[in-house]
């Protein structure tokens, strides 16, 4: 499970203590792993899915974002993430968006962010298993200039005309932080969401 990493809205925390039971953890019917969610986006299928949710009375869905696909192509993930929010918000759903994920594999071959677009030309990850968020090779990477990159990724989607989107239920900084030394980086991203949001 998640170590102590959510930042919520304020308005929100009575929802969260009180009907957290209602929350669903979403991977659309299509994909295999939070790459190909966003690679493969089919809102269509998202916004049929959500409304299943809405119909069984779910009131938060737990969202996996992932750099790859931002990475690829910045404008289309941006414009995927958008939809995915406002979908949420037609149904009466708050997102709970995770940021960051260390469960399970880092993505075979990357090692470095240079290489992300061309293991993303392989088709790999359409049948890939589950794949940390960036993992943790391009985190020690990212490490040395402060996680630059990732900071970016952040900056795209808390940031500008993301920020302080009451529509969200809130941000979870990293999913099953489980491997050593990531502590800094957490600490990292919790402080840099907070910087960029007022109502979170």
């Amino acid at each position: 499970r998640s170590w102590c990493e959510c930042l919520y809205s304020h308005s929100d925390l009575r929802l969260v203590h009180q009907r957290l039971e209602l929350q669903v953890n979403y991977v659309p019917s299509y994909s295999r792993n939070p790459v190909q969610t966003w690679m493969d986006y089919d809102a269509e299928t998202v916004d049929r899915e959500l409304g299943y949710a809405e119909n069984l009375g779910f009131n938060a869905a737990r969202m996996f974002l992932h750099m790859f696909p931002w990475m690829n192509n910045k404008t289309k993930f941006l414009s995927n993430f958008d939809h995915f929010v406002a979908a949420c918000a037609s149904k009466r759903i708050k997102p709970l968006v995770v940021l960051f994920d260390d469960d399970f594999f880092d993505a075979p071959g990357v090692t470095s962010f240079t290489d992300v677009n061309d293991w993303l030309k392989t088709g790999a990850f359409k049948s890939s298993k589950w794949m940390a968020n960036p993992g943790v090779t391009l985190l020690t990477a990212d490490s040395v200039t402060n996680w630059t990159v990732c900071t970016e990724f952040l900056e795209d989607v808390v940031s500008g005309p993301r920020a302080n989107d009451t529509r969200l239920l809130g941000y979870d900084i990293m999913n099953e932080p489980h491997r050593p030394g990531l502590s800094p980086f957490i600490t990292h991203v919790f402080e840099e969401v907070q910087a960029r949001t007022a109502v979170f």
